[in-house]
């Protein structure tokens, strides 16, 4: 097989994906370029079938599958840059879900919805004795991300207004 064509791992019988990111069905002697579909995170996706079995497969993975290594077993595909459309070999890389979080971060790709003085305000009103479920719903998040901010889980970064940035303590 070349290095512009290989076959998709698992489905090496049925179909080949190209470096460019082209997913090809072989059917005996039918041979047909498949129509990737957006999913509702913006990738492109083809349904690939094995067995009966028919699955949706994310096409920037079945790309990095065939052609970049992964010596670190690394569980994520980042797309270089940012465009989920674009599945070139050459624009994919295999990460961690941190590196990906942190380079959709500094794309601008990923925003937060809680600014540094809001998480201040939401650990004050916790120790004030507000619930957690009102302090969400004034900030429009849920209420576990309340409880994931009031004990240091999210921004652990953020310091509390005595500029400290440890967790706060639970209270009875």
């Amino acid at each position: 097989m070349n290095s512009f064509i290989r076959k998709v791992i698992d489905y090496e019988s049925r179909y080949l994906v190209t470096r460019d990111g082209r997913i090809i069905s072989i059917k005996g002697k039918r041979i047909k370029r498949l129509t990737p579909i957006k999913n509702s995170k913006g990738y492109l996706t083809v349904n690939l079938s094995a067995s009966g079995v028919r699955n949706q497969k994310r096409i920037h993975r079945l790309v990095a599958e065939a052609f970049i290594p992964n010596p670190e077993n690394k569980p994520e595909v980042n797309h270089i840059n940012g465009d989920k459309a674009d599945n070139r070999v050459e624009n994919l890389e295999w990460c961690t879900m941190k590196e990906n979080i942190n380079h959709a971060v500094k794309l601008g790709l990923y925003k937060r919805k809680l600014t540094d003085e809001n998480v201040r305000k939401i650990r004050s009103l916790h120790l004030a004795g507000e619930q957690q479920l009102i302090i969400a719903r004034m900030f429009g998040v849920c209420q576990s991300m309340i409880n994931n901010i009031v004990h240091g889980r999210y921004y652990p970064h953020v310091p509390d207004s005595e500029g400290q940035a440890e967790p706060m303590a639970l209270q009875a």
